[in-house]
């Protein structure tokens, strides 16, 4: 629940989580029981000004995986597969980053994103 002081600074607590299959191949069988899943979670409080921006990052994931490139056909025959395949280690790094604009609204009128100064992703 956000507070308002009465310099008009909200606080608010903000609770981001990331949820993924334990398994990556999970996608591809069928199950008669939810998968196991794996949860990472931050907790954070800020105080910002009405209408102003916070910056809230730091969940961050590091996967490490395989990347094969091989010539269609010639890189699957045995004794030439070394050849005409190559083998690529891919080290991948993602942040979740969130930013937060709180707004409050003074009136009891009916207030729409537009009245905020928010705009489609198409511009329109």
């Amino acid at each position: 629940t956000p507070e308002v002081d009465t310099n008009g600074m909200i606080t608010l607590k903000i609770n981001p989580s990331i949820s993924q299959p334990t398994d990556p191949l999970v996608e591809q069988v069928v199950r008669t029981m939810p998968p196991n899943m794996t949860r990472r979670q931050m907790s954070s409080v800020i105080k910002v000004k009405d209408g102003h921006h916070a910056i809230i990052g730091g969940l961050i994931t590091s996967q490490t995986g395989t990347k094969i490139n091989k010539v269609p056909l010639l890189g699957d025959l045995p004794l030439f597969e070394y050849a005409f395949k190559h083998e690529e280690l891919i080290n991948t790094v993602i942040e979740l980053v969130l930013i937060v604009t709180p707004h409050i609204i003074k009136n009891s009128k009916d207030v729409s994103l537009r009245d905020l100064g928010y705009k489609r992703l198409n511009g329109k």
